[in-house]
């Protein structure tokens, strides 16, 4: 009886842990794509100012 008790508490206690790895893999992911799009917006907000400066001097000169 008792160890029925303990084998289930650390199984649960492995669910948890299971749980908890999932939610930081999950995270991770999340905190991966927010830095993807940060460098493509920064990558676009460069691109777009190359192209402004390169009209502006075929234009202006």
């Amino acid at each position: 009886m008792r160890d029925e008790r303990e084998r289930d508490n650390g199984e649960i206690e492995k669910r948890r842990e299971k749980g908890e790895n999932r939610e930081r893999e999950r995270e991770r992911e999340r905190e991966g794509e927010r830095e993807e799009k940060e460098e493509i917006t920064i990558f676009k907000r460069k691109t777009i100012s190359r192209n402004l400066n390169f009209l502006r001097n075929i234009f202006f000169c």
